[in-house]
């Protein structure tokens, strides 16, 4: 049994130097006000917790048309390829690669204000993330990336847009009294008494929905996260207004959404991988 497991767990993981690594996909969009990238989380999840991430941005062909409406607007505005010199150093369009790092990873990661460019990779590679979801990994869209365009793949995939119903407003997002059997409010933190900064709500959610975090005010109407569990049998989906989660703001909720998201202590898996593969002068056990 302990042989199975382990070869289970090796299948959804990055092998790395000869050892297994927790890995993410991240996909953001870039600001259609300057071209800029947009460059979320804000925390380093691979310096600060191990995670191994992969990151894309939406390609060429996006790039210039944000880049022609920035030209009309902006005489300081740049052609693609001083744009594409000055982010040499970050940028990666999403290619091919894209489906193959999905596959040995558990996370999908849309970044804040990802808006209807969070819709690219679903676009573009429907059956990759559709296989992603099926083998149970997690797609989580941040701040302002969940649009009416995912409408398609999310109902593919049979999974209702929150976006239709989105209201506007700042408030405190609270763990919700009435959900308790969810690791993400327990677990490695006890978050029962957290109070976390929040932009915009949704308002209705069917049954196979949960909201566990929710504003103090509105009698729990007003849901700050909603997650869909069982996706196409194993997945699970997020959606979140609650813009601090992965910024250095909370480290608490951040933690307790990792270790929800890989199914493990987040804050033992750096440590626990380093020895595994030896540290300095050390034989990788």
């Amino acid at each position: 049994m302990k042989l199975i497991i382990l070869i289970l767990f090796a299948f959804t993981s990055t092998q790395f130097f000869g050892g297994e690594r927790l890995a993410a996909v991240v996909f953001n969009g870039i600001s259609p006000a300057n071209g800029s990238l947009r460059n979320s989380p804000e925390v380093s999840l691979e310096k600060k917790y191990g995670i191994v991430i992969h990151k894309y941005w939406p390609e060429k062909e996006c790039i210039e048309q944000v880049l022609k409406k920035v030209k009309a607007d902006d005489e300081a505005s740049m052609s693609f390829d001083e744009w594409e010199a000055k982010n040499k150093d970050i940028y990666k369009p999403i290619d091919e690669d894209f489906v193959s790092d999905l596959e040995r990873s558990k996370l999908l990661y849309l970044g804040q204000y990802a808006g209807e460019f969070a819709n690219i990779p679903f676009k573009k590679y429907p059956n990759a993330v559709r296989k992603f979801l099926e083998g149970g990994g997690v797609i989580f869209f941040d701040y302002f990336s969940t649009t009416s365009a995912l409408n398609e793949f999310l109902k593919n995939v049979n999974v209702e847009n929150p976006s239709r119903d989105f209201k506007s407003g700042s408030y405190g997002a609270i763990p919700w009294k009435g959900i308790t059997n969810t690791l993400l409010l327990n677990f490695p933190h006890k978050l029962g008494k957290g109070h976390f900064s929040a932009y915009g709500w949704w308002e209705k959610w069917p049954d196979n929905q949960i909201a566990p975090f929710r504003s103090e005010i509105g009698l729990g109407q007003r849901a700050a996260m909603i997650i869909q569990e069982k996706v196409l049998g194993k997945g699970k989906i997020m959606f979140s207004q609650m813009y601090n989660i992965f910024t250095p703001a909370d480290k608490k909720i951040l933690e307790n959404t990792l270790s929800y998201i890989f199914g493990r202590d987040i804050r033992k898996y750096k440590d626990e991988m380093s020895a595994e593969q030896g540290g300095p002068g050390e034989p990788a056990k």
